[in-house]
């Protein structure tokens, strides 16, 4: 099921956030629990300024915390963080081979 996320495209909230490190703003917007925060806090590429990545995707990444997935599927993996907390950006043909072939652990 589609999800509404509370941070939309080219949202205000992220825009005045854009050069506060990505992790903060990620915790300060899902209202995600403490344990999550230091998760996300500890992720690689956390401490890099939101300016960095792609804001008008920012949405997907508030959504995906707030209702604790697992993966992000997407091919942009130059603005996309590798893995936010716990969750872990997969390219939709590895996405896709997990689903048919879930034996092999690849993700």
């Amino acid at each position: 099921m589609p999800v509404n996320s509370l941070v939309g495209r080219y949202s205000s909230e992220t825009i005045m956030r854009e050069n506060l490190p990505i992790g903060q703003v990620l915790v300060e917007l899902s209202e995600c629990s403490e344990e999550e925060a230091r998760k996300i806090a500890q992720s690689q590429e956390m401490s890099k300024p939101l300016s960095v990545f792609d804001q008008n995707d920012f949405h997907v990444w508030v959504t995906a915390i707030r209702e604790n997935c697992q993966y992000i599927v997407t091919t942009n993996h130059q603005r996309f963080p590798e893995q936010i907390g716990t969750i872990k950006r997969i390219h939709p043909s590895d996405f896709y081979e997990q689903l048919i072939n879930p034996s092999k652990d690849r993700l």
